[in-house]
């Protein structure tokens, strides 16, 4: 994008009005590209916990629910039954 460069009041005194609209469509032009840009680059960035104000607790809890154990049935401890199949 060019380097614009604000007039001084003096120069705008000296401007026709022609050199003026000329200049408001400039400015006008520059804008809209500048706001497609910040839209564009808005777009890329997807708000997370790690880039957020909100404290991660807000977010609620992402744990899958537990596995319910069929009736009757009881978890075996693995170093159990290795330590007392070993001793046999």
């Amino acid at each position: 994008m060019s380097d614009l460069k604000c007039p001084t009041q003096q120069e705008l005194d000296h401007m026709s009005h022609a050199e003026k609209d000329a200049l408001i469509r400039v400015l006008f032009a520059r804008l809209e590209a500048l706001e497609s840009r910040l839209k564009e680059l808005e777009g890329k960035v997807e708000k997370t916990r790690r880039n957020s104000s909100k404290p991660p607790s807000s977010e609620g809890l992402k744990r899958q629910a537990a596995q319910p154990r069929k009736a009757g049935s009881k978890p075996i401890c693995v170093n159990f039954v290795s330590n007392h199949i070993n001793l046999l």
